[in-house]
């Protein structure tokens, strides 16, 4: 028994060493050699031989990375896409110089918001060159735009129609003082007048009895037949019930897309006051939709009261679609947004969108309609602008009840381009033109349609 013992007491010892202290052997710079163990263990089966060669082998260096797998490390996708986003920065950033609409181009284009078609230098309006028609009738040029000595021959202008619509007999006259000013500024397209297909319109000879009761409706549609050329084309209201029912409304002008007698339609609302003739945008080239930029909005939008379409039983059909899913606060300009924001042709706002509240602003408050580079003229801005809309908020629409209260808590302030020590209107460019919008359009009203504004 001893002398078992004896035997695997050194080699219990041994299993007990490397088991528990095998760090210090591999920390070790000396290495145990077989001339160390003892003669009786060499021989032992429970002895694992030491090889001297494979512990005091100095472990080999990592291979160098492939530029492959360097590529491929997170480390270098990290520093890869900060590059990318930091460049996008960079390159998106509005710079000095830049004028407003660009730069909120740029931004809207990396967020994804607002029209797209208003990004593209390629979607803006191109317009046909206007020669002189002789040297002492020289091109007209509005804002760089020349329009005067357009060569509009060979056209079928039967094919072409201004059209305005009526969804109740209040902005009946509005509508009619819009076409009166087409005519009268010597355009050469059809003349369209969409009404309500309802009795009150009832065009029959102008017998129906709510027409004989209601002589307005009688009288105003006798105008615009007879003495301005109007054709009066009836038609289905289209609109939702929603809080402001004057906008929902709106969504009768989309039944234009449905004209496809026209081969080319400029749709205009009537709360607006036509100041030159617009046949130009009839010479543009072919496009579904074209709109100005509603460049008093933040968000890159387009303007929906002057558009220029070409009728198609397809686009009708999408408008339909989109007027049924309409939600609360979705109106026509809206609806045109999301129909044609991707694919517009982009009139200039400057002649086309001119709006009354304009001139209400301060002079260094006009960069959105200016641009960059330029000062405010009110009166420069009423004689290049083509159309203003009224659009005065809170100031009531001028065939409205307007109060004194309301001139004169919407009436433009006279800042530093007022003469000093003079209360006139004229000393003051701003109040003299908004001013003289809104009388002009009443007396108009009273001229044509023979009607006193409230």
């Amino acid at each position: 028994m001893g002398y078992i013992f004896a035997y695997l007491s050194p080699v219990l010892t041994h299993l007990v060493m490397s088991t528990y202290i095998p760090h210090k052997r591999r920390k070790s710079s000396t290495h145990h050699t077989t001339a160390e163990i003892p003669s009786f263990l060499e021989n032992s089966p429970f002895f694992i031989p030491f090889s001297e060669t494979h512990h005091s082998q100095t472990p080999k260096a990592a291979p160098r990375p492939t530029l492959s797998q360097l590529l491929r490390s997170r480390n270098t996708r990290r520093l890869l896409l900060f590059l990318a986003f930091a460049i996008c920065l960079w390159y998106f950033m509005p710079r000095k110089g830049d004028i407003s609409y660009d730069a909120l181009g740029r931004w809207g284009l990396l967020r994804g918001g607002g029209a797209q078609c208003l990004y593209d230098p390629k979607a803006r309006a191109e317009f046909p060159v206007a020669t002189a028609r002789s040297d002492s009738e020289p091109a007209k040029s509005i804002h760089g735009l020349d329009f005067k000595g357009l060569d509009f021959s060979g056209i079928d202008w039967a094919r072409y129609a201004y059209v305005t619509y009526v969804t109740h007999k209040e902005v009946l006259c509005n509508a009619l003082m819009m076409l009166e000013s087409v005519k009268r500024l010597g355009s050469m397209a059809q003349r369209v007048m969409l009404i309500p297909d309802t009795e009150e319109f009832e065009t029959e000879g102008y017998g129906s009895k709510s027409a004989v009761k209601d002589g307005l409706v009688k009288k105003l549609l006798g105008f615009a037949e007879k003495n301005y050329g109007v054709k009066l084309k009836r038609v289905r209201i289209l609109n939702i019930k929603m809080n402001y029912q004057m906008w929902a409304d709106s969504y009768t002008k989309l039944l234009a897309l449905n004209m496809t007698e026209y081969d080319r339609i400029v749709v205009l609302d009537s709360d607006a006051t036509l100041l030159q003739p617009m046949d130009e945008l009839f010479l543009l080239p072919p496009a579904t939709a074209a709109m100005p930029r509603a460049y008093w909005l933040e968000t890159p939008t387009l303007a929906s009261h002057i558009m220029l379409i070409q009728p198609s039983t397809a686009e009708y059909l999408r408008a339909q679609k989109a007027v049924a899913k309409a939600q609360l606060g979705t109106y026509d300009m809206e609806i045109i947004n999301k129909l044609y924001g991707t694919s517009c042709i982009v009139l200039p706002h400057r002649p086309y969108a001119l709006l009354t509240g304009e001139f209400r602003r301060p002079n260094d408050r006009h960069r959105q309609y200016l641009g960059g580079g330029e000062d405010w003229d009110a009166e420069k801005a009423k004689r290049e602008a083509k159309l203003i809309h009224f659009s005065d908020h809170p100031m009531p629409k001028p065939w409205d009840e307007i109060t004194l209260q309301d001139v004169a808590e919407n009436t433009p302030k006279c800042g530093q381009e007022a003469v000093i020590g003079s209360d006139e209107p004229d000393a003051c460019p701003n109040r003299k033109v908004w001013s003289a919008l809104y009388r002009e359009f009443r007396e108009r009203r009273k001229l044509i349609c023979e009607l006193d504004s409230p």
